[in-house]
């Protein structure tokens, strides 16, 4: 499989160790400033948290500050004593996108980098997702990742199977993609192309565009490389699956809005040397070229880059990455 760029630098951002994190996937995801507000209205110490359930001072503060996780019996406890209805606890529960997102990252990126999946711990993730699995609920997001990775590690052939079709009707019933469906639904696309299977289904992927373009109009400066780097996958991935036009549309996009808001020109030069590679299939020569500068642009920035992002570039424009793409997107790009 090609390695995803989004999902490399989600995982610098949110998961760098490809640990799973000891508490956040078992973690209650709660409005924690609306517990506080109804904690001080009641004029309940919070020393009362430590004698009642042990739970320390600064402990509870770095827990409001998102600095750290609580377990289920903690939570109640507090619930317990400042004294919230099922109802008004009910209200406050939040999804744990956060949560779900980190296990979805350590599962599915030794999969789209050879290096990390030949460590020997595909074994590890599988046990951890399991450990979180619900039994019974189709489509919870742990077994929609299990989904995932059986496809990646265990059912690697052309013909659909229970996993593959499970994912699809996942995607089909998503109105509104959050970061975790963009992620799931790109790493799906990845394995489907290299089965020679299509590369999805449109109305999904007008979803992930809608929802980079909607992420662009206010997302901060650090997750900004993030949607980058998941807009440049939508390109990739239409190249590889023999759909020129639509990644050359893509990367012309990408080029206009880096120009608007004059982006690292490591980004910029190689965005433009992938759309001049996707326009001169005519000239072999012009295109190796292109491949080398890109190359060398890599190695330069070498110590800049996390390992993960160098190794989807050096994996990206290897001669060989770019060869898997057949005849007909060069015959098709004779009359673009």
């Amino acid at each position: 499989m090609k390695p995803l760029l989004g999902l490399s630098r989600v995982v610098l951002e949110r998961c760098p160790t490809l640990e799973v994190p000891e508490t956040s996937v078992m973690a209650v995801g709660i409005q924690r400033e609306e517990v506080e507000k109804i904690r001080k209205a009641k004029g309940i110490k919070v020393q009362r948290f430590e004698r009642t359930l042990n739970l320390s001072r600064s402990r509870y503060y770095r827990w409001l500050q998102y600095e750290t996780d609580l377990p289920l019996e903690f939570v109640l406890g507090i619930k317990k004593i400042i004294g919230l209805t099922n109802s008004e606890f009910l209200s406050l529960l939040v999804p744990h996108t956060e949560e779900f997102l980190d296990v979805l990252l350590v599962t599915a990126y030794p999969g789209t980098n050879s290096k990390l999946a030949n460590r020997g711990r595909n074994h590890i993730l599988e046990e951890e997702l399991m450990k979180q699995s619900k039994l019974g609920e189709q489509d919870d997001i742990y077994r929609l990742i299990l989904c995932y990775y059986a496809l990646e590690y265990k059912g690697q052939h052309n013909s659909k199977n229970i996993e593959q079709e499970r994912l699809e009707n996942y995607f089909e019933k998503v109105e509104t993609f959050s970061l975790f469906d963009v992620i799931l639904y790109l790493a799906y696309v990845d394995f489907t192309i290299d089965q020679k299977d299509g590369y999805g289904r449109n109305s999904n992927f007008l979803l992930v565009k809608g929802w980079i373009k909607q992420q662009l109009k206010y997302v901060h400066a650090t997750d900004l490389k993030i949607v980058f780097g998941i807009w440049l996958d939508v390109a990739m991935l239409q190249f590889f699956a023999d759909d020129l036009a639509s990644a050359k549309k893509t990367l012309q996009e990408i080029q206009s809005f880096l120009s608007e808001i004059g982006h690292e020109t490591f980004d910029t030069i190689l965005v433009k040397n992938l759309l001049e590679y996707m326009k001169n299939f005519s000239r072999p020569n012009d295109q190796m070229q292109l491949i080398m500068a890109s190359k060398n642009l890599v190695e330069q920035h070498k110590l800049l880059l996390s390992t993960f992002e160098y190794d989807y570039w050096t994996q990206l424009l290897d001669q060989d990455s770019f060869a898997v793409t057949n005849l007909t997107t060069k015959k098709l790009a004779t009359h673009l």
